[in-house]
Protein backbone atom coordinates (compact mmCIF):
# COMPACT_ATOMS: atom_id res chain seq x y z
CA UNK A 1 0.00 0.00 0.00
CA UNK A 2 2.87 2.38 0.94
CA UNK A 3 6.08 2.59 -1.56
CA UNK A 4 7.69 6.18 -0.05
CA UNK A 5 10.79 6.23 -0.23
CA UNK A 6 12.55 5.15 3.51
CA UNK A 7 16.12 6.97 3.13
CA UNK A 8 15.71 10.21 4.79
CA UNK A 9 18.74 11.59 2.01
CA UNK A 10 16.85 10.12 -0.85
CA UNK A 11 13.66 11.24 0.26
CA UNK A 12 14.75 14.97 0.61
CA UNK A 13 14.90 14.87 -3.23
CA UNK A 14 11.20 13.36 -3.92
CA UNK A 15 8.09 15.20 -3.71
CA UNK A 16 4.77 13.77 -2.83
CA UNK A 17 2.00 15.18 -4.30
CA UNK A 18 3.60 15.92 -7.69
CA UNK A 19 3.31 15.56 -11.44
CA UNK A 20 4.92 12.32 -12.36
CA UNK A 21 6.39 14.54 -15.80
CA UNK A 22 7.92 16.88 -13.37
CA UNK A 23 8.03 15.20 -9.92
CA UNK A 24 10.49 17.18 -8.36
CA UNK A 25 13.89 15.59 -8.37
CA UNK A 26 16.12 17.85 -7.85
CA UNK A 27 20.09 18.02 -8.62
CA UNK A 28 21.75 20.79 -6.76
CA UNK A 29 22.95 23.22 -8.95
CA UNK A 30 20.44 22.16 -11.95
CA UNK A 31 18.22 25.26 -11.19
CA UNK A 32 14.53 25.05 -12.62
CA UNK A 33 12.52 22.83 -14.43
CA UNK A 34 13.03 20.94 -16.56
CA UNK A 35 16.01 20.05 -14.81
CA UNK A 36 15.25 21.26 -11.14
CA UNK A 37 12.32 20.87 -8.55
CA UNK A 38 9.00 19.80 -9.86
CA UNK A 39 6.71 22.83 -11.47
CA UNK A 40 4.06 24.15 -9.59
CA UNK A 41 2.87 22.25 -6.01
CA UNK A 42 5.60 21.33 -3.73
CA UNK A 43 3.24 19.94 -1.35
CA UNK A 44 4.08 19.14 2.16
CA UNK A 45 0.80 16.99 2.90
CA UNK A 46 1.49 13.73 2.78
CA UNK A 47 0.22 11.36 5.66
CA UNK A 48 3.39 9.13 6.19
CA UNK A 49 5.46 11.92 6.78
CA UNK A 50 3.02 13.74 8.88
CA UNK A 51 5.20 13.92 11.79
CA UNK A 52 8.51 14.43 10.57
CA UNK A 53 7.18 17.60 7.67
CA UNK A 54 6.09 20.73 9.15
CA UNK A 55 3.82 22.61 6.76
CA UNK A 56 4.31 26.46 6.89
CA UNK A 57 1.83 29.41 6.12
CA UNK A 58 3.43 32.51 5.81
CA UNK A 59 1.94 36.10 5.51
CA UNK A 60 3.35 38.72 4.17
CA UNK A 61 1.47 42.77 3.87
CA UNK A 62 4.59 44.81 3.42
CA UNK A 63 3.92 47.28 0.47
CA UNK A 64 4.99 50.97 0.90
CA UNK A 65 8.14 50.01 2.99
CA UNK A 66 10.29 46.26 3.99
CA UNK A 67 8.34 46.30 7.31
CA UNK A 68 5.54 48.29 6.61
CA UNK A 69 2.45 48.71 4.78
CA UNK A 70 -0.16 50.85 3.43
CA UNK A 71 -2.40 48.17 3.54
CA UNK A 72 -4.18 46.43 6.42
CA UNK A 73 -4.39 42.74 5.97
CA UNK A 74 -7.83 40.44 7.15
CA UNK A 75 -7.26 36.62 6.49
CA UNK A 76 -10.12 34.03 7.01
CA UNK A 77 -8.58 30.41 6.70
CA UNK A 78 -10.95 27.60 5.89
CA UNK A 79 -9.33 24.49 7.74
CA UNK A 80 -10.62 20.81 6.56
CA UNK A 81 -8.98 17.05 7.21
CA UNK A 82 -6.36 16.94 4.61
CA UNK A 83 -6.21 13.18 3.75
CA UNK A 84 -8.64 10.90 3.00
CA UNK A 85 -9.07 7.08 3.76
CA UNK A 86 -10.63 6.16 0.57
CA UNK A 87 -13.87 5.02 1.90
CA UNK A 88 -16.13 7.73 2.48
CA UNK A 89 -18.63 5.88 5.41
CA UNK A 90 -17.95 8.71 8.04
CA UNK A 91 -15.09 6.32 10.18
CA UNK A 92 -11.76 8.18 9.01
CA UNK A 93 -8.94 6.11 9.66
CA UNK A 94 -5.01 6.87 9.29
CA UNK A 95 -4.55 5.33 6.33
CA UNK A 96 -0.46 4.75 6.79
CA UNK A 97 -1.11 3.70 9.56
CA UNK A 98 -3.69 0.98 8.56
CA UNK A 99 -1.10 -0.32 6.45
CA UNK A 100 1.55 -1.04 9.20
CA UNK A 101 -1.31 -1.79 12.10
CA UNK A 102 -4.93 -2.08 11.14
CA UNK A 103 -7.71 -0.24 11.33
CA UNK A 104 -6.19 2.24 12.65
CA UNK A 105 -9.22 4.34 13.37
CA UNK A 106 -8.86 7.86 14.13
CA UNK A 107 -12.34 9.03 14.61
CA UNK A 108 -15.83 7.98 14.45
CA UNK A 109 -17.41 11.35 12.79
CA UNK A 110 -21.01 9.57 13.29
CA UNK A 111 -20.74 9.99 16.97
CA UNK A 112 -22.53 13.30 17.11
CA UNK A 113 -19.09 14.38 18.47
CA UNK A 114 -17.67 16.59 14.85
CA UNK A 115 -20.97 18.45 13.98
CA UNK A 116 -18.87 21.04 11.75
CA UNK A 117 -17.03 18.61 9.92
CA UNK A 118 -19.64 15.98 9.63
CA UNK A 119 -22.66 18.15 8.61
CA UNK A 120 -22.96 17.04 4.89
CA UNK A 121 -22.54 13.16 6.51
CA UNK A 122 -19.24 13.47 4.19
CA UNK A 123 -16.07 12.44 5.69
CA UNK A 124 -14.11 15.09 4.05
CA UNK A 125 -14.76 18.13 2.55
CA UNK A 126 -16.21 20.10 5.53
CA UNK A 127 -14.37 22.91 6.10
CA UNK A 128 -14.42 25.14 9.49
CA UNK A 129 -13.24 29.05 9.49
CA UNK A 130 -10.60 30.34 11.60
CA UNK A 131 -10.77 33.83 13.16
CA UNK A 132 -9.37 35.87 11.03
CA UNK A 133 -5.69 36.80 11.14
CA UNK A 134 -5.06 40.46 10.85
CA UNK A 135 -1.20 41.86 9.87
CA UNK A 136 -2.21 45.76 10.10
CA UNK A 137 1.84 46.61 8.49
CA UNK A 138 2.59 49.31 11.18
CA UNK A 139 5.77 47.13 12.31
CA UNK A 140 7.39 44.44 11.10
CA UNK A 141 6.08 42.04 13.47
CA UNK A 142 2.66 43.38 12.36
CA UNK A 143 3.56 42.66 8.61
CA UNK A 144 5.02 39.36 8.77
CA UNK A 145 4.35 35.80 9.85
CA UNK A 146 5.38 32.56 9.65
CA UNK A 147 2.67 30.03 11.29
CA UNK A 148 3.90 26.23 11.73
CA UNK A 149 4.36 24.08 14.75
CA UNK A 150 6.35 21.35 16.04
CA UNK A 151 3.06 20.13 17.79
CA UNK A 152 0.32 20.44 15.25
CA UNK A 153 0.61 19.15 11.79
CA UNK A 154 -2.21 22.14 11.51
CA UNK A 155 -1.24 24.76 13.54
CA UNK A 156 -5.27 25.17 15.33
CA UNK A 157 -3.69 25.26 19.44
CA UNK A 158 -1.80 28.24 20.85
CA UNK A 159 1.50 27.65 21.10
CA UNK A 160 3.64 27.29 23.36
CA UNK A 161 7.29 28.62 23.74
CA UNK A 162 9.47 26.88 21.67
CA UNK A 163 6.59 25.07 19.46
CA UNK A 164 6.87 27.54 16.89
CA UNK A 165 9.76 26.73 13.77
CA UNK A 166 9.15 30.22 12.18
CA UNK A 167 8.69 33.83 12.60
CA UNK A 168 5.69 33.95 15.15
CA UNK A 169 6.72 37.16 17.58
CA UNK A 170 2.58 37.23 18.89
CA UNK A 171 2.58 33.61 18.63
CA UNK A 172 -0.71 33.60 15.65
CA UNK A 173 -1.96 30.61 15.21
CA UNK A 174 -5.45 29.44 13.49
CA UNK A 175 -8.07 29.73 16.01
CA UNK A 176 -11.35 27.67 15.69
CA UNK A 177 -12.22 27.28 19.12
CA UNK A 178 -15.29 29.38 18.54
CA UNK A 179 -16.77 26.94 16.48
CA UNK A 180 -15.00 23.56 16.54
CA UNK A 181 -15.92 21.14 19.39
CA UNK A 182 -13.03 20.05 21.38
CA UNK A 183 -12.33 16.50 18.93
CA UNK A 184 -12.64 18.72 15.67
CA UNK A 185 -9.69 20.88 16.98
CA UNK A 186 -7.77 18.25 18.28
CA UNK A 187 -8.42 15.90 14.86
CA UNK A 188 -7.70 19.11 12.53
CA UNK A 189 -4.81 19.83 14.36
CA UNK A 190 -3.36 16.48 13.93
CA UNK A 191 -4.81 15.59 10.27
CA UNK A 192 -5.94 19.00 8.80
CA UNK A 193 -4.98 22.02 6.35
CA UNK A 194 -5.79 25.22 5.25
CA UNK A 195 -7.82 25.10 1.94
CA UNK A 196 -9.23 28.27 0.53
CA UNK A 197 -8.42 32.34 2.36
CA UNK A 198 -11.30 35.32 2.09
CA UNK A 199 -9.25 38.14 2.53
CA UNK A 200 -10.06 42.06 2.91
CA UNK A 201 -7.25 44.71 2.23
CA UNK A 202 -8.47 47.93 4.24
CA UNK A 203 -6.44 51.29 2.97
CA UNK A 204 -5.10 52.42 6.23
CA UNK A 205 -5.14 56.12 4.70
CA UNK A 206 -9.05 56.25 4.00
CA UNK A 207 -10.20 53.35 5.87
CA UNK A 208 -11.35 52.02 2.69
CA UNK A 209 -12.38 48.00 1.15
CA UNK A 210 -10.03 48.35 -1.71
CA UNK A 211 -9.72 44.44 -2.20
CA UNK A 212 -12.07 41.49 -1.34
CA UNK A 213 -12.18 37.58 -1.88
CA UNK A 214 -11.41 34.28 -1.90
CA UNK A 215 -7.97 32.73 -2.71
CA UNK A 216 -6.81 28.89 -3.25
CA UNK A 217 -3.28 27.67 -4.29
CA UNK A 218 -3.54 26.87 -8.05
CA UNK A 219 -2.74 23.41 -8.16
CA UNK A 220 -2.02 22.64 -11.86
CA UNK A 221 -1.49 18.57 -11.53
CA UNK A 222 -4.85 18.26 -10.31
CA UNK A 223 -6.45 20.63 -13.11
CA UNK A 224 -4.45 18.71 -15.69
CA UNK A 225 -6.19 15.83 -17.15
CA UNK A 226 -2.98 14.20 -18.72
CA UNK A 227 -1.12 14.52 -15.75
CA UNK A 228 -3.38 14.08 -12.92
CA UNK A 229 -3.69 10.52 -13.18
CA UNK A 230 -2.92 9.62 -9.04
CA UNK A 231 -5.39 12.83 -8.17
CA UNK A 232 -8.04 9.69 -8.14
CA UNK A 233 -11.84 11.19 -7.16
CA UNK A 234 -13.15 10.91 -3.85
CA UNK A 235 -16.76 10.46 -5.15
CA UNK A 236 -17.83 13.02 -2.03
CA UNK A 237 -20.65 14.92 -3.95
CA UNK A 238 -20.44 18.48 -3.33
CA UNK A 239 -17.83 19.43 -1.15
CA UNK A 240 -18.08 22.38 0.79
CA UNK A 241 -16.53 26.38 -0.71
CA UNK A 242 -16.58 29.32 1.11
CA UNK A 243 -18.93 31.67 -0.21
CA UNK A 244 -20.58 29.03 -3.03
CA UNK A 245 -21.70 26.41 -0.48
CA UNK A 246 -21.71 22.76 -0.92
CA UNK A 247 -20.99 22.91 -4.68
CA UNK A 248 -17.09 21.72 -4.32
CA UNK A 249 -15.44 18.97 -6.19
CA UNK A 250 -12.31 16.85 -4.47
CA UNK A 251 -9.76 14.67 -5.25
CA UNK A 252 -6.99 12.99 -3.58
CA UNK A 253 -3.44 11.54 -4.45
CA UNK A 254 -3.92 8.00 -4.29
CA UNK A 255 -0.74 5.64 -6.22
CA UNK A 256 -0.18 1.67 -4.91
CA UNK A 257 0.67 1.11 -8.01
CA UNK A 258 4.56 -1.68 -8.32
CA UNK A 259 4.57 0.58 -12.43
CA UNK A 260 6.65 3.03 -10.96
CA UNK A 261 8.02 5.68 -13.01
CA UNK A 262 11.71 6.19 -13.40
CA UNK A 263 13.32 9.20 -13.15
CA UNK A 264 15.37 8.83 -16.32
CA UNK A 265 15.34 12.29 -17.49
CA UNK A 266 15.47 13.70 -13.87
CA UNK A 267 18.52 11.64 -12.80
CA UNK A 268 21.20 13.20 -15.09
CA UNK A 269 22.96 9.49 -15.54
CA UNK A 270 23.27 9.52 -11.24
CA UNK A 271 22.12 6.28 -9.88
CA UNK A 272 18.46 6.81 -7.76
CA UNK A 273 16.21 4.27 -6.95
CA UNK A 274 12.34 4.72 -8.33
CA UNK A 275 10.47 6.81 -6.10
CA UNK A 276 6.67 7.30 -5.68
CA UNK A 277 4.31 7.92 -2.81
CA UNK A 278 0.58 7.77 -1.75
CA UNK A 279 0.28 10.93 0.15
CA UNK A 280 -3.27 10.43 0.78
CA UNK A 281 -3.56 14.67 0.25
CA UNK A 282 -6.93 15.95 -0.31
CA UNK A 283 -7.16 19.02 -2.80
CA UNK A 284 -10.10 20.79 -4.44
CA UNK A 285 -10.24 21.42 -8.12
CA UNK A 286 -9.85 24.97 -9.67
CA UNK A 287 -12.84 27.19 -7.54
CA UNK A 288 -10.88 30.37 -6.77
CA UNK A 289 -7.64 31.75 -8.57
CA UNK A 290 -4.08 32.31 -6.70
CA UNK A 291 -3.94 35.58 -7.21
CA UNK A 292 -6.76 38.88 -7.96
CA UNK A 293 -6.11 42.27 -8.81
CA UNK A 294 -7.39 45.02 -6.96
CA UNK A 295 -6.94 49.03 -6.83
CA UNK A 296 -5.40 50.95 -4.06
CA UNK A 297 -3.87 54.42 -3.56
CA UNK A 298 -3.73 55.10 -7.13
CA UNK A 299 -2.11 52.37 -8.02
CA UNK A 300 -2.73 48.33 -8.95
CA UNK A 301 -1.78 45.70 -7.22
CA UNK A 302 -2.54 42.18 -6.40
CA UNK A 303 -2.62 39.25 -3.30
CA UNK A 304 -1.03 35.73 -4.41
CA UNK A 305 -1.30 32.37 -3.07
CA UNK A 306 1.95 30.53 -3.84
CA UNK A 307 3.38 27.36 -2.70
CA UNK A 308 6.76 28.55 -1.29
CA UNK A 309 9.88 25.82 -0.90
CA UNK A 310 12.75 26.10 1.56
CA UNK A 311 16.41 24.32 1.00
CA UNK A 312 14.74 20.98 2.20
CA UNK A 313 12.18 20.94 -0.77
CA UNK A 314 8.88 20.28 -0.77
CA UNK A 315 9.84 19.06 3.37
CA UNK A 316 10.11 22.64 3.51
CA UNK A 317 6.98 23.78 1.49
CA UNK A 318 4.09 25.86 2.75
CA UNK A 319 1.38 28.79 1.79
CA UNK A 320 3.20 32.15 0.83
CA UNK A 321 0.64 34.95 0.86
CA UNK A 322 1.96 38.22 -0.16
CA UNK A 323 0.63 41.24 -1.44
CA UNK A 324 2.53 43.36 -4.64
CA UNK A 325 2.15 45.22 -7.79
Amino acid sequence: MYNDVENTEESMYSTNSFNENNPGYYEPGAGFPPNGPGENYFSPWDIKYRHEVIPTYTIMNTVGSEHFSIFELHLTPYIGLAYYDGINDGRYHDAYQASINPPALIADLTNGNYPNLYQMGNEIGELIPAKPIVLDGSSIDHSEVSISSYADHCPVNPHTPGSSPGWNPHDRYFDISHIATPQEQNLLAAYGKVFFYEYSVILKSTGAVVGNGYIQVENKTIQDPINNTYWEDTFVGNAYVPGQGHVGKLRYYHNTTTAIFPFTEWQHNLTWPDVWCDSREVDYELEYSHENNFFGAGAPYKISLEMGMGVGLWQTSGHVISIGM
